[in-house]
């Protein structure tokens, strides 16, 4: 949903989007670093396209404040 909506946003909300993606961001990477990972627990796989995912995501965001001026 904020993908699509990345565009759209008024500055506000993209700026608690870009904070918000960041944040997750950063716990995802924690977590991939901290943690055993293993096929019964979590696949390293699904975690490591999550991250790609919010990487994207992430780029769009400050594509778009720059493209803003913000």
């Amino acid at each position: 949903e904020i993908r699509e909506d990345v565009g759209k946003a008024n500055d506000e909300l993209l700026y608690v989007y870009r904070r918000m993606v960041n944040f997750q961001l950063y716990n995802m990477l924690d977590m991939y670093y901290k943690v055993e990972l293993d096929s019964v627990t979590i696949d390293a796989k699904f975690l490591e396209n999550s991250i790609l995912d919010l990487w994207n995501l992430r780029k769009s965001i400050v594509d778009e404040c720059k493209r803003r001026g913000l």
